[in-house]
């Protein structure tokens, strides 16, 4: 059950591997290994963003910002502390940005290691703990024709 090798070969992989083993968005390492995927490009995308707005002031000579701090990293902090609510600093958003890359593949990985081990069906645990609400039956059960015996032919 590999991964396949290619984009459009993955894709199908990825919907097989879902049906077999119930829903994998209901997976709660899936979810999380999303949210850190999409976490780490705001992060970048905002990182980088904030360099080029401070490039003018001496923002793009990063490390010679974290060892002493100029008029670029004020500006940066200052951005940062308003739009996120938490001050950034030269060091600290790599960090961040890193945690956040590193987290995607490893809680991804968790969560497919999961799935047929413990798990064999993600809607049915998602029903069990309360993530998922339990659909009613709206139509009676229908029989397939092609398995009933003595049908005409």
């Amino acid at each position: 059950e590999a991964v396949p090798f290619g984009i459009f070969p993955h894709l199908d992989w990825t919907a097989a591997f879902s049906i077999r083993y119930g829903n994998l968005f209901y997976n709660p390492f899936h979810m999380l290994s999303i949210a850190f995927l999409y976490g780490s490009a705001l992060l970048f995308a905002m990182h980088g963003a904030t360099i080029l707005a401070v490039s003018r002031y001496g923002g793009d000579r990063e490390v010679e910002q974290i060892v002493d701090r100029g008029t670029a990293s004020e500006r940066a902090a200052l951005f940062w502390r308003w739009t996120m609510g938490f001050n950034a600093s030269m060091e600290s958003i790599h960090r961040w940005a890193w945690w956040f890359a590193v987290l995607c593949p490893l809680t991804g990985g968790i969560g497919i290691l999961l799935t047929g081990t413990v798990v064999d069906n993600w809607f049915l645990w998602g029903v069990k703990h309360g993530l998922v609400p339990d659909y009613p039956s709206t139509l009676p059960a229908l029989q397939d024709p092609a398995l009933t015996t003595g049908a005409a032919q």
